[in-house]
């Protein structure tokens, strides 16, 4: 009797541990979409930037005025919805257009990293309407232009790209954002 209550009791505690490991077990992509995992606590994570190829210079027929957080008299701000892209690196790619009220006008592909708040510009646009490549962009941090017309990334990450924990939104959510923009202040207070 004894041998026979000692096997029932391994084979109990064998299904309980292996049922528990099971039901907790958690899809990764499930966990990620609910924000369960995050790189940072990954010692062995290293950062790795996908590959990008410079996109088409913008039909102007076909870009997204962006609402940018106070409005300026002095410029207009518009993305390219056919430039923007989020890889599977994270990173938002962009091409933005910013007007001047004398009728100035600079086209720039840039990327945007929301984890780390940081930016590069990859390409400046040019007369005969194509994309000069930069050789070797930095990273540069947001916040840190006190240029008029620069100030425009911040409102960018905060309102447009990335969520209130700095993730990065997927390209439909960002354009839904920039089609019915709202400020900062309406996003984190619907609570």
């Amino acid at each position: 009797m004894p041998i026979i209550f000692s096997y029932f009791r391994v084979v109990f505690v064998a299904i309980m541990v292996f049922s528990s490991g099971a039901a907790s077990a958690i899809d990764p992509e499930q966990a990620r979409d609910q924000g369960a995992l995050s790189r940072d606590h990954i010692e062995d994570w290293e950062f790795q930037e996908d590959i990008h190829v410079i996109p088409d210079y913008p039909d102007m027929s076909k870009v997204m005025p962006v609402q940018i957080d106070p409005p300026s008299s002095n410029f207009k701000y518009f993305i390219d919805p056919a430039g923007l892209t989020v890889g599977v690196d994270d990173l938002v790619r962009f091409t933005i257009i910013i007007k001047s009220s004398s009728g100035a006008k600079n086209v720039m592909h840039e990327v945007i990293r929301c984890d780390t708040r940081e930016y590069k510009t990859l390409a400046y646009g040019t007369s005969d309407k194509t994309f000069y490549q930069i050789y070797r962009p930095e990273w540069k941090p947001i916040g840190a232009q006190t240029s008029t017309g620069m100030s425009y990334r911040k409102d960018l990450l905060t309102n447009y790209f990335c969520d209130f924990l700095h993730d990065t939104l997927d390209v439909s959510e960002i354009l839904h954002r920039i089609k019915y923009p709202r400020t900062f202040r309406e996003y984190y207070d619907d609570g």
